[in-house]
């Protein structure tokens, strides 16, 4: 049998590689060298979301990040609760609901399989969530009224 090696730099508790990694020496002492780390991190999210055992805090949190969520924005824009709900969700202290986490896995799974939609859709919270404090400026042209499409920030505008 070969001798797996606990990989917990990701956060998780249930994480063991069979190869893809080398232990070194450097000069502050033993190390070990992951290989594609940035794939293996991708191949866990995976893992974990077709999984069949309930997501737990950790599992929670270490997928959001891979698809590069806010708590607030995971929240808001697909549970329709606050940051502070999905906080409790990551700390253990509350259970995620099973239709939740059933429509967390569909779209965390949509997005890294690369669903353009679902992509899209997380890119422009995320853009919304860097501008939330935004100004509307609008233009009136011939005879109607047409948002801009640059964006101004607050600081940035006259009045």
């Amino acid at each position: 049998m070969t001798q797996l090696y606990h990989y917990t730099m990701c956060g998780l508790d249930n994480v063991y590689l069979e190869n893809g990694y080398t232990h070194t020496q450097t000069t502050y002492g033993p190390a070990v060298k992951i290989e594609d780390s940035e794939g293996l991190d991708r191949a866990i999210a995976v893992a974990l979301i077709n999984g069949n055992a309930p997501l737990n805090g950790k599992e929670i949190r270490f997928i959001r990040t891979m698809i590069g969520m806010s708590q607030g924005d995971l929240g808001a824009q697909w549970f329709n609760k606050d940051a502070q709900t999905i906080a409790r969700w990551e700390k253990g202290t509350n259970q995620i609901p099973c239709a939740e986490e059933m429509l967390f896995r569909l779209f965390s799974k949509a997005f890294l399989d690369g669903n353009e939609t679902v992509r899209q859709a997380v890119h422009a919270l995320n853009f919304i969530d860097r501008v939330k404090n935004q100004n509307i400026v609008l233009s009136e042209t011939d005879g109607h009224w047409v948002p801009l499409t640059q964006i101004i920030e607050p600081e940035e505008c006259t009045g």
